[in-house]
């Protein structure tokens, strides 16, 4: 535990409530896996911690859950709570309660319940390390309700079973499969970040009974080091929120992955989408690419000032780029007079 964390554990308990980790940290701990996930629970309420530690740079408050930042140290508490209704992922009713069993009740998986106090002690009120000891995702409580209150807890368990790799429990399973169909209220962009994990580790195949609800296609994917690649074999639907720098490297891509590539098509490309057709086609482009005798138009040996003597310039475009062909398949020296020359023909 990060000593950091300890003293604001320990400061929070001499003051008469209670506080603990709980999920991830602990899981992670319990499993040899580092980890700085800490977030912590308390039976103190929202408005009393934000007094009690005011000291802290608080940099959140909202759905009883106050983030501080100590350093570089991200820690959330969160009151311990029921909650009662959810709105797009959001509790919007809930209600505090005063005891930890309580408040675990209402949380995902039972190896995410486990907790640990400020002397290192594990707190197991649910009795679920045996889940962790056999590798085993279970859902606490009743699944039907846990599933439909969120969704997003069908992505999470097949992270977890990447992850962990784990076994997702029989019933659970299948509850998922019975629930796949409200994978689509999910947002896209939520449902990336889950997708991009799973892709880390390489476990797309756990997706595929889920593809055409999260409107993805597992026909034809592989995994690539940069995740780009990944996702322009995976995304056929395009409904899934990109960069218009991502879809531009993709759309040049796109075109390029089956073709021969030529200096010309190398010349269009900026130096990070030279590395990416690299690793797409497993062939090195980047030695071709620095032999090229130009890179940019500005490379020519000539200037608009020069062409505008014979051309308007609604023609110098097409006179550029017949240049640049030129160059590039050596049929022209990038020289003033050879250019000239070869203009002048």
């Amino acid at each position: 535990m990060d000593k950091r964390v300890n003293q604001l554990m320990t400061f929070i308990t001499e003051q008469d409530y209670e506080c603990y980790i709980v999920g991830g940290y602990v899981r992670d701990y319990l499993l040899g896996i580092p980890s700085n996930d800490y977030d912590l629970c308390s039976n103190a309420l929202p408005d009393t911690l934000e007094k009690l530690l005011n000291n802290y740079h608080i940099i959140k408050k909202e759905y009883g859950t106050i983030t501080l930042l100590i350093d570089e140290l991200k820690i959330e508490i969160t009151t311990y709570r029921q909650e009662i209704k959810y709105d797009k992922r959001k509790p919007i009713i809930y209600n505090y309660v005063d005891n930890l069993y309580d408040d675990l009740q209402r949380r995902d998986f039972t190896i995410n319940t486990l907790c640990l106090d400020k002397n290192n002690l594990v707190i197991d009120l649910l009795s679920v390390k045996k889940d962790l000891d056999n590798k085993i995702i279970r859902m606490v409580g009743d699944i039907n309700h846990k599933l439909q209150e969120d969704p997003l807890r069908i992505l999470r368990a097949l992270r977890f079973e990447a992850k962990l790799n784990f076994v997702i429990e029989k019933e659970l399973y299948t509850k998922m499969l019975n629930f796949k169909y409200l994978l689509k209220s999910l947002s896209y962009e939520r449902k990336r970040q889950e997708i991009n994990d799973i892709m880390c580790m390489k476990r797309l195949d756990l997706l595929i009974p889920f593809q055409d609800e999260l409107d993805i296609s597992l026909a034809n994917y592989n995994y690539y080091h940069n995740s780009l690649l990944t996702w322009m074999m995976i995304d056929i639907k395009h409904k899934y929120r990109i960069s218009k720098k991502e879809k531009h490297i993709i759309n040049n891509l796109s075109k390029l992955k089956n073709k021969e590539i030529t200096n010309y098509d190398l010349y269009c490309l900026s130096f990070e989408e030279i590395v990416l057709l690299s690793e797409l086609t497993g062939i090195n482009y980047q030695k071709q690419y620095n032999n090229l005798i130009i890179k940019k138009r500005q490379d020519i040996d000539i200037n608009s000032y020069d062409l505008l003597k014979y051309y308007s310039k609604f023609e110098l475009n097409n006179i550029y780029h017949e240049l640049e062909i030129k160059i590039l398949n050596n049929e022209l020296k990038n020289k003033y007079s050879d250019i000239m020359s070869y203009l002048n023909k």
